[in-house]
């Protein structure tokens, strides 16, 4: 986005919804202004229950408004990343008023979550695709996309973690109020979206029971669920088990910066999180991934994936501890992912002709 904004070649309009704009979720809308971009346009989408009946409420809500900030600034290009629910407001806008899209990290797999199918609903919505990796790369051609149209570019996340300025551990320690261990564990566990309440509820007690059997010596980073639906009562349930030691502490957000440099300072990332498998690996550090939330994702050998059972948890947290992962190369790129996307993008004489979109039928190749 940065380059973006510098570039003579576009004027950049940064929209702003979601839990950026939610108190309870560490209101990171202000991290955002800091970075001083010329335009901020915010969203409101409302996120104070997390039930599924609620969340489609809300994307009702969302899309007249993502319709109305359109036809007010009228965009060449809706540019997009990712896989969330709320995505499908400001996307199912933009199509119906014939606006370009350009998606990043279509071709991903999550068997695990609904944002496996919201992935692959928002590519063919797109007109111009970015990926990650090669495997995904043929993922979204094989859904009919034009292999012109779709391009490997790598993941940003590790361009960041290049350009990044890293703290002291005073400084870090200082800044999230919390004295680092002998051993220090960063945590990040999400509701299973395609999984029943009953078995969310179990993965996190079983969890939380592991985390509890192990010793003093152990710090343990807790950073909090997203807004899917059980998101709220996962939080409260982490909040409560972060409360009850002084060696744990819960940040409903770190931000990138301060996330990134807990990574750099935990000798493990224990979760569900696809930070794990796409962040973690750059920092040679170790993985636990609980469960079947990233299943289907493409993986490092750094990632060591359990099942979520307390005997299993723990036996993955000693072997990750055991294991030396000094020499682990990221599988989703080299750093070098802004300036291949803002390449593409410079290059596109008229963004209105991607709306010309044709179904690549691979059977005929």
């Amino acid at each position: 986005m940065l380059k973006l904004e510098q570039s003579p070649h576009f004027e950049l309009f940064l929209v702003v919804t979601g839990s950026h704009l939610e108190k309870k979720y560490g209101l990171t809308i202000q991290e955002i202004k800091k970075q001083h971009y010329k335009n901020i346009v915010q969203v409101a989408f409302p996120l104070k229950k997390d039930t599924p009946e609620y969340l489609l409420s809300s994307l009702g809500q969302a899309i007249p408004r993502f319709s109305k900030m359109f036809k007010k600034i009228q965009p060449d290009l809706l540019l997009f990343l990712g896989d969330r629910y709320e995505l499908l407001a400001p996307v199912t806008a933009a199509l119906l008023l014939n606006i370009p899209m350009a998606h990043l990290y279509g071709g991903e797999l999550t068997f695990g979550a609904i944002d496996d199918s919201i992935r692959h609903m928002l590519t063919k919505a797109s007109h111009l695709h970015f990926v990650s990796h090669d495997q995904a790369q043929k993922r979204v051609i094989q859904m009919g996309e034009s292999p012109q149209r779709v391009f490997n570019v790598g993941s940003l996340s590790i361009d960041h973690i290049k350009k990044l300025t890293f703290m002291s551990q005073n400084q870090f320690e200082e800044k999230i109020g919390f004295k680092l261990r002998q051993k220090n564990l960063l945590v990040t566990f999400h509701p299973v979206t395609r999984e029943s309440e009953a078995q969310n509820t179990r993965a996190l007690k079983e969890l939380l029971s592991a985390l509890n059997s192990l010793s003093d010596d152990y710090g343990i980073i807790i950073t909090a669920a997203n807004s899917d639906p059980m998101g709220k009562r996962f939080n409260q349930a982490l909040f409560n088990f972060a409360a009850q030691k002084s060696n744990r502490v819960m940040h409903y957000s770190l931000g990138h910066e301060l996330y990134l440099n807990a990574v750099r300072f935990c000798n493990v990332v224990v979760g569900n999180s696809s930070s794990g498998l796409i962040e973690v690996p750059s920092f040679q550090k170790p993985t636990i991934n609980i469960g079947n939330r990233q299943l289907g994702r493409m993986r490092g050998d750094s990632v060591i994936d359990t099942q979520p059972l307390k005997k299993d948890i723990l036996r993955a947290i000693q072997k990750a501890l055991k294991k030396n992962f000094s020499r682990l190369k990221n599988p989703y790129g080299d750093g070098k992912s802004t300036q291949r996307i803002v390449r593409v993008l410079t290059k596109m004489k008229d963004p209105r002709a991607l709306l010309n979109k044709r179904f690549y039928d691979v059977s005929n190749r």
